[in-house]
């Protein structure tokens, strides 16, 4: 039986041609090694990424550049401010209102109290006024029209030192109402007499002549201003 086994083998085997070396190598390459696939794989997919000769250059990226803004511009314009809604609720609200309604009542106070001052200071002038408006005394306005345009205040536009006053009058002797009425019925130095019975005419006033009582009238009135001090 071994015998047999071995005749059909050879017999087998002589019926194969038998293979060159070169066909053997080539079967034998026809099956690449798991080793050969990993290493041509990335040379591949290298091949495939890498940019042919014929294609189009690549261009690099360039940001955009965003317009510069002038500087007269208008600034961004701020937001507005938010209006608190008329429907909030404030807890501080009641007191606020009678913090407001106690201001009011004060400043209503304080304004008729100075009412009221005003009032009485003006009734109080009142007196004063009357008598500063009233019109002048029959005496005043003879003085005015007569006197005033030598003795006005009761000083001497001509002659200083002989003036109305107190201090002059009782210089000059003229410290009474009778001789204050004679020099103004008589004349004294330059001042002419106004009296109806003045004599020589060139003493006299040229004006009208007044009567006793009229200059008695005036001696007194200028006495009493100038007791006053001419006020």
């Amino acid at each position: 039986m071994a015998s047999l086994g071995i005749a059909a083998a050879m017999a087998v085997a002589s019926a194969v041609p038998p293979l060159s070396a070169s066909a053997a190598l080539t079967r034998k390459s026809d099956k690449p090694s798991i080793r050969s696939q990993c290493i041509v794989a990335p040379r591949q997919r290298a091949s495939v990424n890498a940019p042919s000769a014929t294609s189009s250059p690549v261009v690099p990226h360039q940001p955009v550049q965003q317009p510069q803004q002038s500087s007269s511009a208008s600034p961004p314009s701020s937001p507005s401010p938010s209006i608190p809604s008329c429907h909030h609720h404030n807890p501080q609200q009641p007191s606020l209102q009678h913090h407001t309604d106690t201001q009011r009542h004060s400043l209503t106070s304080m304004a008729a109290c100075a009412a009221a001052v005003l009032s009485a200071t003006l009734l109080l002038q009142q007196p004063a006024l009357a008598q500063d408006s009233a019109p002048p005394s029959p005496t005043e306005a003879v003085f005015a029209r007569t006197c005033a345009g030598c003795h006005a205040g009761g000083g001497n536009l001509l002659k200083p030192g002989a003036g109305l006053s107190l201090a002059d009058l009782e210089r000059n002797g003229l410290s009474s109402v009778e001789d204050i009425a004679r020099v103004t019925a008589l004349s004294v130095g330059r001042m002419p007499g106004y009296g109806e019975d003045c004599k020589p005419r060139g003493q006299c006033t040229f004006g009208p002549r007044l009567s006793a009582d009229v200059i008695r009238q005036l001696a007194e009135y200028t006495l009493a201003q100038a007791q006053a001090g001419w006020p």
